[in-house]
């Protein structure tokens, strides 16, 4: 049967998939809410990057997570009061274009890139997934099905 256990193709198995594969995602970042928060790079007069914001403010809302905003022009976003201008960390991150989205573990010093341009809620949660956990990769298909692992 090979990947038909691991991706239904019945309707209800679909749906039951992607109830199942949400509520993991969603466990996950609470998890990593705990010790992480989003960084965003923007320009105010990029009408993408308030779009963004919005994005980002949704997403830290719903899963409680702290963020940073660095206004790459000093201009701010109508709705924003709290953005710090960038002293150079943009250059740190090799920052190009914007938005661009981080995930920040401080005490680790690490970052992650989770996103570039416009992105909607859900696919900034399926990036940080691919991007942090670590079992992500253990559970995608197996090119090699029916063989030993080595």
């Amino acid at each position: 049967l090979g990947s038909f256990l691991e991706t239904p193709t019945s309707s209800y198995g679909i749906i039951a998939k992607r109830d199942y594969d949400t509520q993991k995602r969603n466990q996950f970042l609470e998890k990593l809410s705990k010790n992480h928060f989003l960084l965003v790079f923007f320009e105010g007069k990029n009408p993408f990057s308030a779009k963004a914001i919005e994005v980002a403010e949704l997403f830290a809302s719903t899963h409680q997570w702290k963020f940073k905003f660095v206004s790459l022009d000093g201009i701010g976003v109508e709705g924003l009061e709290n953005f710090e201008q960038d002293k150079g960390i943009s250059k740190f991150f090799r920052i190009t274009s914007t938005p661009a989205m981080f995930v920040v573990e401080p005490t680790k010093q690490e970052a992650h890139p989770v996103g570039v341009g416009f992105l909607t809620v859900s696919e900034l949660e399926k990036n940080i997934e691919i991007q942090l956990d670590q079992s992500f990769e253990e559970n995608l298909p197996k090119e090699n099905l029916g063989k030993e692992n080595e």
